[in-house]
């Protein structure tokens, strides 16, 4: 149990994160935008879809469908948690920000989007940039070597060229050739 007293805390931070700014923006931005960088705006946004705008107005089946995403998250938990731990973190950021737009879709009927960049070409919020974090993580995680978590203090590139250097031989021909310059 002990184990999860750190996701847990992420977590909860995000989505009180995600729970803040979309208060926030619901009692202070309706129907008005906020320029807070030259490139970064805050703009209202009711988003029945999915990113992009695709989807719109299918706010039921949306539910439906994330909840049954994490339902399987949940229940296959152990294939992400148990691999690399980038994959680990990657399944709780994707967790939390599931579970704020969820929130969103159950009370308000629309998931609340206010972060406009500039050079992006969509608005969204911090539940979806914790989804589109974790999902990076989940990928890399997943792709990366399980052998990587039992090697601290090496970087994953340097532990890709060992398991090649052993596979091929070439290890053994390195070192007799240091071999042979230490003899001259």
């Amino acid at each position: 149990m002990k184990k999860y007293i750190r996701p847990v805390i992420i977590v909860i931070l995000l989505l009180t994160l995600d729970r803040w700014s979309k208060m926030w923006i619901l009692s202070h931005l309706t129907g008005r935008e906020m320029t807070v960088l030259p490139f970064l705006k805050f703009t209202y946004a009711e988003n029945t879809g999915v990113a992009f705008g695709m989807l719109q107005n299918n706010n039921t089946v949306l539910l439906v469908l994330t909840v049954a995403i994490l339902c399987y998250l949940v229940l296959f938990r152990r294939q992400f948690l148990t691999k690399h731990p980038a994959s680990g973190w990657g399944f709780w950021f994707v967790i939390s920000g599931a579970l704020g737009n969820i929130w969103d879709r159950c009370t308000i009927g629309f998931v609340v989007d206010f972060i406009n960049l500039s050079f992006f070409p969509a608005i969204f919020n911090v539940a979806d940039s914790a989804i589109t974090v974790g999902a990076c993580l989940l990928g890399w995680g997943l792709l990366a070597d399980p052998a990587d978590k039992k090697q601290p203090g090496k970087t994953w590139a340097d532990k890709k060229t060992n398991s090649r250097e052993k596979e091929s031989g070439h290890k053994a021909d390195s070192e007799n050739a240091k071999l042979g310059e230490d003899k001259k």
